[in-house]
């Protein structure tokens, strides 16, 4: 009998995080028998300028300032990460330059758009539409200058901006996105080593 791939809770698959070295199986013959999980990953996310991938970096980047403890991401949750104190919290990002050619600079807006949760547990989704986390927090790639110089590895580059979700449901209502400038209405912008702080207070405010 063979050994499980995948450990269940409640029949939702709960993901195992790789470390890089894993092989493909069955592989023999093939060109795929040099190659590792680790170079699938560099294929597919290695632009982490682009929309999706930046996403997913400053979802990464946040989780690891606010000490967010899951080890993989999970796409299909409500919101995105929790704090070790348990605020839910829910990530956004823009950008002024992107990978395309650009005129110039783009105006950033970020996503508030209401959803109904979906449940995997059941495979089923909530009826209202709701903003599920207790605050947000906007990343904005701030970074203006030479796209050669661009780098969102750098977190200096970075801009993080926290609005609790009660105040974006008050002000914003049904509306499914805002401007950065909006944004700078409702919060400062905190660096990296003052986010985690910042989210607690405005959780608490």
């Amino acid at each position: 009998m063979s050994e499980d791939i995948n450990e269940l809770f409640n029949g939702v698959i709960s993901t195992k995080k790789l470390k890089g070295a894993e092989t493909f199986k069955h592989a023999e013959g093939s060109l795929l028998v040099s190659a590792n999980i680790l170079d699938y990953w560099s294929w597919a996310y290695s632009d982490i300028v682009g929309n999706t991938n930046r996403g997913a970096l400053a979802e990464y980047i946040v989780a690891r300032a606010i000490g967010s403890e899951p080890p993989v991401r999970t796409d299909w949750a409500a919101y995105d990460l929790d704090t070790p104190s348990g605020i839910k919290v829910e990530v956004k990002s823009s950008a002024y330059l992107q990978s395309w050619y650009q005129a110039t600079v783009s105006a950033p807006t970020f996503s508030i758009r209401k959803a109904r949760g979906w449940f995997p547990e059941t495979n089923k989704v909530s009826e209202e539409p709701l903003r599920h986390s207790d605050v947000y927090v906007f990343c904005l790639l701030a970074y203006k200058g030479d796209k050669r110089m661009l780098d969102p590895l750098d977190l200096s580059q970075w801009e993080f901006y926290v609005v609790k979700t009660s105040e974006i449901d008050r002000i914003f209502g049904e509306r499914s996105s805002i401007s950065i400038n909006r944004v700078k209405e409702l919060s400062q912008a905190y660096s990296i080593d003052r986010l985690l702080d910042a989210v607690q207070t405005s959780f608490n405010s």
